[in-house]
């Protein structure tokens, strides 16, 4: 009797051991998940942006992208730890940002493209990257 006492618990002990790697391992899936689901419904935001409005530009005194069309406008706020698009709030970190237009970077003014870097600790150096076609209409004014 005390043999069958003995083994149920090393069963007992073994499973809950079990149990915690495997919650362990699906912490580390959904905190991995959670940053890429992050990430791509900021790229999906301004990929829409990006190709919806007509004009984009970058602001550096108030750090802030804004689209506009003659009817509508959108801004991005890019702080430190987060990029806000009313009503939405990207809590991602992008030290590095670079500003496009026609292939040349920009520091002010104008863009046709973005380039987003996380940092190495937070999402492992991810990289986004939006565009848009630019049309005969842009080159006028």
């Amino acid at each position: 009797m005390m043999v069958v006492i003995a083994i149920t618990a090393i069963v007992v002990a073994m499973a809950f051991t079990v149990l915690g790697l495997v919650q362990r391992q699906m912490k580390g899936i959904e905190i991995n998940f959670s940053g890429d689901t992050r990430l791509e419904l900021l790229e999906q935001s301004l990929w829409i942006d990006f190709n919806r409005y007509q004009t984009i530009a970058f602001n550096a005194a108030m750090d802030e992208i804004v689209c506009k069309t003659a009817l509508d406008s959108v801004y991005y706020e890019l702080y430190e730890d987060k990029v806000i698009k009313y009503p939405d709030t990207f809590r991602i970190a992008f030290p590095v940002k670079t500003f496009y237009m026609d292939g040349n970077v920009v520091e002010n003014g104008r863009i046709d493209a973005i380039l987003l870097e996380t940092s190495l600790d937070t999402l492992k150096n991810k990289k986004l990257f939006v565009c848009k076609k630019n049309d005969a209409a842009q080159y006028m004014d």
